[in-house]
C-alpha cells in the first residue's frame, strides 16, 4: 500500500490579469502530479497570487503569508508545489534568501512536476540559483524588447493611443464623443470664467447633474484636473508622461531605460515624453487657444507648495553639549527634553535633560545679573574676568584638574579594573592643563578699563528685558536676541556599574548685537558690536538621586 502521509501545498501565481488561463494551467498541473504519484495526502492548501509580478522588487502578500505560516509553524508541510520555478519568483540570488530561508530552516522542499528541489542540499541549491538566474535574465530581455517595440512605435506616431472621455477610437484615430465633448467644453469654458476647479466640480454636480467617466452619478475634482490637463483633447499625440514600467521605462528614445531597484514598478513624472500635435490622428475637442489659456491659468491658481516647518523648540539651536554639538529636542511622556545627537556611540556621555532646567539657569542669570541693582557691577567684574584670562581657558582648566585629581585616585585604588588606554589618558589630561596653565600665566594681569562697556551693555539688557513676565523672557523670539548660545556642562556619580549624569553648570553667551551664528538679532544693538559678548555661569541644583556623600567626577570614564 502507498504511503500517503507526505503532506504538501500549492502556490499558484500570474503575472497579469491578461494571462487568463495562467491559473487553471498551474491548478491542472498540481491535480495530475497528485494523481500521478498518490503519495500525499489529500485537501491540499492552494495559495493563489493573481496579476503580481514575480520580480524581487514587487511585495507579493500571499506568498509573504505562505512563508509566514511556514516559519511560524501554522503551515506544516514537506513540499511546496509550483508549476515551475519562476511560478515561485523570477529574482536574482542576490534576493533569493528571503524567499527561501524559511523554506530552508524549516526542510520544506520546493516541488516541481518534473523535480524536487532541497535546499539542505548543496548540489539542489546551486541548480536552484541557476534556475533562478537564467528566469531572472529572461524576464529583463524580454521586458527591454517589449518596452524597446512600444518605444519605437510611439516615436513613429502607430501606437494606438487609449480613448478617454470626450475622444473614441474610430479606425486608427481618435474622434470626438458628441455626447461627451459639450461635457468637456463646458468643463473649459467654467474653468475659465471661475477659475476654481471646486466650483467647476460643484456645478457639474448641482447643474448638471449627468454621469462622470467612471459612470458615477457624482464629480470630483480629481476627474475635473484630468480632464483639464489632458492633451489629448486639444488634439496632441502624448506618450511616456509617466514612468511606471516593472523594469524597464520609456525615456525619449527607441532603447530602454532600465528602472533603478528603488523604483521599480513605481510611477513618476517623465521628463521626456511625447507631446507633439497631431489633428490628424486626434480630433481636437478644445481648440488650442483655449487649451493654452487653460493651462495658463492653472499654473497662476497653483500655489507653490510651502515647505514643511518642523516643530522648533524653544532651545533647539541655542543649546550645545559638553562636547560642543547642538543638542536635539525629542518629548517624553510630552514634556521636551533635549539630548547630544553623537550618544555614546559617538563618545558623548551626556544624558537627556528637561527644559525646565535650562529655563530656570537663563531666569536666575537674567535676573540675577542682567537685570539686577547692580547690574553694571557684575557685568564689570565678568567683563573684566575676560579681559584678563580667557574665561573658557578658566573653565577648561577647572575641569581638567578635577578630572585628573579623580583619575589619580582612582589610579591608586582601582588598578587591576582600570579601561585600556587609562594611563595615555592621563598624560594627554596633563600635557593639556600644562599648556592652559602657561597660557594663562603669561597672560597681562594689569587688564584693562571695561568701565564704559559695562555700563552700556547693563542699559542695552534694561531696555530690552526690563518690565518681561517670565513666559516672555523665555518666548524663542525674545531668546534669539540676547542668547547667542548655551553650553552645558555635566557632572556624574557611579553607584556600582550605573553611572548617573546631572547638568553641573550653564553657560550662557549673551549677545546684544552680532549674534554667534553670524546674523543679526532683531533687536538693534545698543553697544557695539565688539562690546556684545557676555558669558556667564550658574549653578545648577543637584537631582535628588545624587547622593551628597559620594564623590562625583566630571568624566563617566574616570
Amino acid at each position: 500500500m502507498v504511503d500517503t502521509t507526505k503532506t504538501i501545498a500549492a502556490y499558484y501565481r500570474r503575472s497579469t490579469t491578461d494571462q487568463e488561463n495562467s491559473i487553471d494551467r498551474q491548478r491542472l498541473a498540481f491535480q495530475t502530479f497528485l494523481k500521478n504519484s498518490g503519495e500525499y495526502a489529500e485537501n491540499a492548501e492552494e495559495f493563489i497570487e493573481d496579476g503580481i509580478s514575480g520580480d524581487s522588487s514587487v511585495d507579493r502578500p500571499i506568498q509573504g503569508r505562505l512563508l509566514k505560516n511556514i516559519e511560524s509553524g501554522k503551515l506544516d508541510i514537506d513540499e511546496l508545489f509550483v508549476a515551475s520555478t519562476d511560478r515561485w519568483g523570477r529574482f536574482s540570488t542576490a534576493y533569493k534568501a528571503q524567499f527561501t530561508l524559511p523554506l530552508k530552516r524549516k526542510s520544506v522542499a520546493l516541488r516541481t512536476p518534473t523535480s524536487i528541489i532541497d535546499f539542505n542540499k548543496p548540489t539542489d541549491d546551486l541548480l536552484y540559483d541557476l534556475h533562478c538566474n537564467l528566469a531572472y535574465i529572461d524576464n529583463h530581455e524580454r521586458s527591454a524588447k517589449v518596452t524597446s517595440g512600444i518605444a519605437s512605435k510611439a516615436l513613429k506616431k502607430t501606437l494606438k493611443l487609449l480613448p478617454c472621455y470626450g475622444l473614441r477610437r474610430e479606425g486608427e484615430r481618435l474622434v470626438i464623443e458628441e455626447a461627451q465633448t459639450e461635457v468637456v467644453r463646458l468643463i473649459y469654458s467654467k474653468y475659465l470664467e471661475t477659475g476654481s476647479k471646486h466650483k467647476v466640480t460643484e456645478y457639474l454636480n448641482n447643474e448638471l447633474k449627468g454621469l462622470s467617466p467612471a459612470g458615477k452619478a457624482t464629480w470630483n475634482i480629481q476627474t475635473v484636473s484630468k480632464i483639464l490637463t489632458n492633451p489629448k483633447l486639444s488634439g496632441h499625440y502624448v506618450y511616456g508622461r509617466l514612468s511606471k514600467g516593472k523594469l524597464h521605462s520609456f525615456d525619449g528614445t527607441a532603447l530602454p531605460q532600465q528602472r533603478q531597484e528603488d523604483l521599480k514598478g513605481k510611477e513618476i513624472r517623465n521628463s521626456n515624453s511625447i507631446c507633439s500635435y497631431t489633428p490628424d490622428l486626434i480630433e481636437p475637442v478644445i481648440d488650442l487657444a483655449t487649451y493654452g489659456k487653460v493651462q495658463q491659468k492653472l499654473i497662476e491658481k497653483t500655489l507653490p507648495k510651502k515647505q514643511r516647518e518642523g516643530r522648533r523648540n524653544k532651545f533647539t539651536g541655542l543649546l550645545k553639549c559638553s562636547c560642543g554639538r547642538n543638542m536635539r529636542a525629542r518629548y517624553r511622556n510630552g514634556h521636551p527634553v533635549y539630548a547630544c545627537p553623537s550618544g555614546k556611540a559617538g563618545g558623548c556621555n551626556g544624558g537627556e535633560y528637561r527644559e525646565h532646567l535650562i529655563s530656570t539657569a537663563i531666569l536666575e542669570v537674567v535676573k540675577n545679573h542682567l537685570l539686577s541693582g547692580d547690574a553694571e557691577k557684575k557685568i564689570g567684574k565678568i567683563l573684566q574676568e575676560q579681559d584678563d584670562v580667557n574665561s573658557e581657558d578658566l573653565v577648561r582648566l577647572n575641569d581638567l584638574e578635577n578630572k585628573y585629581k579623580v583619575a589619580g585616585a582612582r589610579l591608586l585604588d582601582l588598578e587591576s579594573c582600570l579601561p585600556d588606554g587609562f594611563r595615555e589618558q592621563m598624560r594627554t589630561l596633563k600635557a593639556e592643563i600644562d599648556t592652559i596653565k602657561a597660557r594663562v600665566s603669561s597672560c597681562n594681569a594689569a587688564g584693562v578699563d571695561t568701565g564704559d562697556a559695562a555700563k552700556a551693555m547693563a542699559e542695552g539688557y534694561r531696555k530690552l528685558l526690563n518690565g518681561k513676565s517670565d513666559e516672555e523672557l523665555l518666548e524663542r523670539d525674545t531668546l534669539e536676541q540676547y542668547i547667542a548660545d548655551i553650553q552645558l556642562q555635566y557632572v556624574f556619580q557611579r553607584t556600582g556599574s550605573k553611572v548617573f549624569t546631572a547638568i553641573d553648570t550653564v553657560t550662557i553667551r549673551g549677545s546684544l548685537g552680532y549674534d554667534a551664528r553670524k546674523g543679526t538679532t532683531l533687536y538693534r544693538s545698543y553697544v557695539e558690536d565688539g562690546l556684545g559678548t557676555l558669558k556667564v555661569r550658574t549653578k545648577v541644583p543637584l537631582p535628588t538621586y545624587f547622593e551628597p556623600d559620594r564623590p562625583m567626577s566630571f568624566s563617566p570614564m574616570i
